[in-house]
């Protein structure tokens, strides 16, 4: 391996040993001030161990990370999977649409921790401006819902 002139001259003695085996991940390096020849073989052999090692062990441990992350991703598309499940079930049963609206409403609140939830009806007779027939206002109170107008 190649020794930079500026850390050949920090040292008398310098030894680079590169981490993770075939694929480099990192380098470790060793520098005597004092002394020619301070690194043996039997140490080059030690700290070529070592370095890939310490290679694996951070490896394992940027695979555990990435597996807690996925986990995590995976959690909350169940959780939000779950709530959809439990509006599609209870719209199914649900005719009524004050009742479905506070379901839904009720809902949205639940899965995103929101005090209060708009929902509009709207109608339009172009795409271009919808106007509201109805609006309702979902809070977090006592009395879960109550209806804004007509």
């Amino acid at each position: 391996m190649a020794v930079s002139p500026c850390l050949a001259r920090m040292g008398k003695s310098v030894v680079f040993v590169p981490g993770g085996g075939d694929q480099a991940r990192g380098m470790v390096d060793l520098v005597d001030m004092q002394h020619e020849h301070a690194f043996s073989e039997s140490d080059v052999r030690l700290l070529t161990t070592l370095a890939n090692a310490m290679s694996v062990a951070l490896e394992n441990a940027r695979l555990f990370d990435e597996t807690q992350r996925l986990l995590k991703v995976t959690e909350e598309r169940a959780a939000e999977l779950g709530a959809i499940s439990k509006v599609s079930q209870a719209l199914i049963v649900e005719s009524e649409l004050d009742s479905t609206i506070q379901l839904i409403g009720s809902q949205m609140r639940e899965i995103f921790s929101a005090d209060i939830v708009y929902l509009a009806l709207l109608q339009s007779a172009d795409e271009s401006d919808p106007l509201p027939i109805s609006i309702w206002r979902i809070v977090r109170t006592a009395h879960l819902w109550r209806r804004a107008h007509q």
